[in-house]
């Protein structure tokens, strides 16, 4: 039997998603949910927010005090790609780092219409890389994020390995969106008990990201590769 908390939370998804309202544009879409996340954000006590540029990357550390410097969550926010922002997602990262006793990195990745893929691909390996090159250990590094921030943490991680740069301790992915060509069974399913993908939110934000590749790209769809 499904829990209240559950339930709560899945009808709290729900009317965020709908606040989206999908025929408005991308600007007033972004500029609906960051209104929605001043009103009813609130940041636990204990934490400290400062401004970072990490390799030219608009970026914030979250900080609960005390903790240890050496130790870092590099947090990669959701919004298909095309929407929400530090502002959305500062009170969910801020839990996050209380709870893992480390400071976290968010960097303001570019969005898409604007800046299509490999965009946000690239501003996420670029803040991964200013880290180590801070004197952060890889091992001490965790890299995570909800729904297309999941994704790209995958796309990260499979560009670092690929690369042969040092990997991560750990990756964490909430509710991953992995799958951009919603090819899989699921898809159809689950749709009407999805809060987020079943309301045509994904297929809505996929072309803009995608731009001129394939939404199988498997830097784009990590679900599509056999060796994640």
């Amino acid at each position: 039997m499904t829990s209240l908390r559950s339930r709560i939370l899945h009808q709290t998804l729900r009317r965020v998603t709908g606040a989206i309202a999908l025929n408005l544009s991308v600007k007033e879409q972004r500029t609906r949910m960051d209104e929605l996340a001043r009103r009813g954000i609130r940041l636990p006590k204990g934490v400290t927010v400062c401004t970072e540029s990490a390799s030219g990357v608009y970026s914030e550390w979250i900080e609960p005090l005390p903790v240890p410097k050496e130790r870092v969550l590099l947090y990669l926010h959701g919004g298909g790609y095309c929407i929400c922002s530090l502002d959305t997602h500062r009170g969910l990262v801020s839990r996050l780092a209380l709870a893992s006793e480390a400071r976290a990195l968010t960097p303001a990745y570019r969005l898409a219409p604007e800046n299509p893929f490999p965009a946000a691909l690239e501003d996420a390996l670029a803040s991964y890389r200013w880290l180590l090159k801070e004197g952060i250990s890889a091992d001490r590094i965790a890299i995570g994020g909800d729904s297309a921030g999941g994704g790209l943490t995958l796309a990260t991680a499979i560009s670092l390995r690929e690369a042969g740069d040092p990997l991560p301790a750990a990756l964490f992915l909430l509710s991953p969106w992995t799958d951009l060509t919603f090819s899989g069974e699921s898809m159809q399913t689950r749709k009407l008990v999805d809060p987020i993908f079943g309301s045509d939110g994904g297929p809505h934000y996929m072309p803009a990201y995608v731009g001129q590749a394939s939404p199988s790209n498997p830097l784009i769809s990590c679900a599509t590769r056999s060796d994640v």
